[in-house]
């Protein structure tokens, strides 16, 4: 007989697991109650796209409340209000970030005093507290959620679930374990995470079983135990960044839970605005075999690097350009990726304390060329512009955008090749305009140059972070893997 892999599992140690729709009452109003009154409810559920909706129910006499300005700032920013009330379960619902949309009267009350109305509420995320919130948790557990396109890594600890026993998840290495035969007659085990340990910080990364969630997109949650009111939000959103950098696609947040070993004690959800990209392209080929191809290892020996590093560089804000860089159309593609690459190359000089941009002093430049300068001069009186060619050529001793890029590389110790200096080249053209796809061999080159600048910037990233191994050169036929030196765009010798 088949079994259901749902009676594995206990939803909530899974996945978010809220239980939607949610009717809520007992509402209260931060800024303006539209003229809904507190005896009026709102539904909540999550659409198939991960999306909350909202739909609030009641009676209205007017719509002179439902007033639009109230939430209208300067620039025409709209910032919503806060909306409290109680679940069927007297659960404390908060409802964040919310304005009405569409409004509709469906009929009048039995006494013709007031519209029966239906409006639709717009919000970006809730929590839900349960009423036996305890001030002391004896087994504190948090997740975090998230989603992304596919998960193209291995995990090598496994989960072992249970029919029959009382605690029917363990994971292995970490949680006890009574090995029964009664007990491993009705399991089921799986590779589905790894743990992180450094410093001060202990978690787990594990993948969201397949079955709980739609079958286009995969889910990964940070799981950690202990103190989690002190957890570091810099850290999880840091690991969620250097994870989604290293699966090749970007990691959604759509929210966390707090139990108290498998009693709910209060769940987040965020409304997912983005879906998740088809593109995915990561950096590195996951392995069992090799070091640098196993998640648990990279996320051990890098995770710290990044994490020192993300905040100088603006590791988030720049991996977050390149997602969109890598979805972008070809010709706006290379400036949006360059303007991140250019982030990290001007942060890490701040950084280094590095200001040598200059070939020579500008006293010892001026000094040099005082005579030529008289001369040209003298020549360009009378030319349209002459102050601007002067002031270039005075300023001629400073090392340009394309200088400072080869001193970055340098500096960091990475090699580059032809090609890559070609996609450099591009990203200007593109940046101007001057491109023209219509004719399909210019196409398919810039097309090519592109993918060799994506994969130039996976290099600088796994270099920073003092990776050593091998990475996917997505820019030449096959894709295959070299290591971490040896330049892209080139092919690979088959001796």
């Amino acid at each position: 007989m088949m079994i259901d892999p749902i009676e594995f599992q206990i939803p909530q140690l899974e996945w978010e697991h809220i239980e939607f729709p949610i009717e809520i009452s007992q509402l209260t109003f931060e800024k303006n109650d539209w003229g809904f009154k507190e005896d009026n409810s709102i539904l909540v559920w999550r659409d198939d796209r991960l999306r909350l909706k909202g739909q609030i129910n009641g009676t209205l006499k007017m719509f002179e409340k439902i007033d639009r300005d109230d939430f209208v700032g300067e620039g025409n920013i709209i910032e919503g209000q806060t909306i409290t009330g109680r679940d069927v379960n007297n659960n404390y619902i908060e409802m964040y970030q919310c304005f009405i949309g569409g409004v509709s009267q469906t009929g009048v009350d039995p006494k013709g005093l007031a519209m029966k109305t239906e409006a639709e509420i717009i919000f970006d995320s809730i929590k839900i507290v349960t009423e036996t919130h305890p001030n002391l948790i004896e087994k504190p557990i948090r997740f975090q959620w998230f989603v992304c396109k596919r998960i193209p890594a291995n995990f090598n600890g496994s989960t072992k679930r249970y029919l029959k026993k009382r605690k029917k998840r363990i994971r292995l290495g970490i949680d006890l374990e009574d090995d029964t035969q009664e007990h491993l007659k009705g399991s089921s085990s799986s590779r589905d995470f790894c743990r992180v340990r450094f410093k001060e910080h202990d978690f787990i990364i594990g993948k969201v079983p397949d079955n709980l969630i739609p079958n286009d997109i995969s889910g990964l949650c940070l799981e950690f135990r202990g103190n989690v009111k002190d957890m570091d939000e810099q850290m999880v959103d840091g690991t969620r960044n250097f994870v989604g950098f290293l699966l090749g696609n970007k990691l959604q947040n759509i929210g966390y839970s707090i139990l108290d070993g498998e009693k709910v004690l209060e769940r987040f959800a965020i409304s997912l605005y983005e879906y998740p990209e088809d593109k995915s392209m990561p950096p590195i080929k996951f392995n069992y075999q090799y070091e640098w191809g196993n998640l648990g290892y990279l996320l051990n020996s890098h995770l710290p690097a990044y994490l020192e590093l993300q905040k100088e560089l603006y590791l988030g804000i720049v991996i977050d350009k390149a997602f969109i860089a890598n979805n972008a159309p070809l010709g706006t593609n290379l400036p949006i990726l360059a303007s991140a690459l250019e982030t990290i190359i001007a942060k890490y000089f701040k950084l280094k304390k590095i200001k040598t941009f200059e070939y020579l002093s500008e006293k010892e430049y001026l000094s040099l060329i005082d005579k030529e300068l008289k001369t040209i001069s003298s020549k360009l009186q009378g030319v349209s512009g002459n102050d601007i060619i002067k002031r270039k050529i005075k300023g001629a001793f400073r090392k340009g955008p394309n200088e400072k890029t080869l001193m970055f590389f340098e500096l960091i110790g990475l090699k580059i090749g032809e090609k890559e200096s070609k996609s450099l080249a591009l990203r200007n053209k593109m940046a101007h305009g001057s491109s023209d796809y219509s004719k399909k061999p210019k196409l398919y080159s810039e097309l090519v140059s592109s993918r060799t600048y994506e994969v130039l910037f996976n290099r600088v990233i796994l270099k920073l972070l003092g990776y050593e191994g091998y990475y996917i050169d997505y820019s030449v036929k096959g894709t295959p893997i070299k290591q971490i030196d040896r330049p892209a765009g080139e092919q690979v010798n088959k001796d």
